[in-house]
């Protein structure tokens, strides 16, 4: 009898013990602004870099199972919600030796649900080719740097962002 109440017992707990459901986002991440701020960048050359910096935020952010940028989830979940504002701080086109680089800098702030900030990140990243390139090919060592720069900050946002609030 009591390994039958045991058994029925252990039943009852599994059942009712909350898991870690892996379908369940733990917080609700939008993209509040991207922007360039770079000195000598022309209005669609900011456009395009702040476009870029954004898509991969984004893609990055899609494939974080616990992160969401869904507002249904919100609601469902009762997340809390952190905005991101990432800027390009600087793009620099440097000739070193036989090769031109492109360095990129970003700055990325993450505030609440009331626009408190939170913390401020900031990364860059590089990418160069043979000083011989023509002017698409510096638009993509352009891309190159700020996809780069992105991605080398989304692992510390996202250990950031999954930190457990004191």
């Amino acid at each position: 009898m009591r390994r039958i109440a045991l058994a029925v017992f252990v039943l009852w707990i599994a059942n009712h013990t909350v898991a870690a459901d892996p379908a369940r986002p733990e917080l609700f991440v939008t993209i509040a602004s991207a922007s360039d701020h770079t000195p000598g960048a022309n209005a669609v050359e900011r456009a395009r870099n702040a476009d870029t910096i954004r898509r991969v935020l984004l893609s990055a952010l899609a494939r974080t199972p616990e992160l969401t940028s869904t507002v249904a989830d919100v609601r469902r979940f009762g997340l809390d919600v952190r905005k991101i504002d990432v800027e390009v701080v600087e793009l620099r086109v440097d000739r070193i030796g036989d090769n031109v680089e492109v360095a990129a800098r970003l700055r990325l702030v993450v505030c609440d649900a009331h626009g408190q900030m939170l913390s401020i990140l900031s990364g860059g990243a590089s990418a160069r080719r043979s000083a011989r390139v023509a002017r698409n090919d510096l638009d993509q060592l352009r891309r190159d740097a700020l996809e780069g720069a992105v991605r080398g900050m989304f692992t510390p946002l996202r250990t950031h962002l999954l930190r457990p609030s004191v």
